[in-house]
């Protein structure tokens, strides 16, 4: 759907007629004036997921397991994707949730209640699994934050 020059007519107009929600308190401000930057023009930023309207995708920048939970709960009965924004600080990383199931397995089964901290730990796995070069960054940032996921959410 790209061509050269910019994005096709097709996709702009799909951007246009998007509406975005983004819920959370980490980097909504950004993540917002880059959705726009890229032409999405109908966007709502929210705290609280309990407030939304309806929307086509929402962006949920949460730090802990129960919040993205009750935004798939929320969201479950429209069938709205859930894109899930994790910022380590010096790096990020996003994951989209399928609204049919519950969290995916590497958020929910590991590490306590911290989601960005799961996030984290699942990059730095999946990255040695599958040998993937020039990942120092996940290193760095475990090793900033302790292990802990506390320091790079407070950023």
């Amino acid at each position: 759907m790209e061509i050269q020059g910019g994005l096709s007519e097709e996709l702009k107009q799909k951007i246009v007629g998007t509406k975005v929600a983004i819920i959370g308190n980490q980097a909504v401000d950004l993540i917002n004036s880059a959705i726009k930057r890229m032409g999405f023009r109908d966007t709502v930023i929210s705290t609280e997921y309990s407030d939304l309207p309806e929307c086509d995708v929402v962006i949920c920048t949460s730090t802990t397991k129960e919040e993205y939970r009750n935004v798939l709960m929320h969201t479950k009965a429209s069938g709205v994707s859930v894109i899930g924004a994790f910022n380590f600080g010096i790096g990020a990383c996003v994951s989209v949730f399928d609204t049919t199931s519950s969290l995916p397995h590497f958020i929910e089964d590991k590490y306590g209640e911290n989601a960005v901290e799961s996030m984290l730990k699942y990059t730095d796995g999946y990255s040695k699994f599958w040998l993937i070069s020039r990942n120092g960054w996940v290193e760095y940032a475990k090793k900033m934050d302790g292990g802990r996921g506390t320091m790079l959410i407070n950023r």
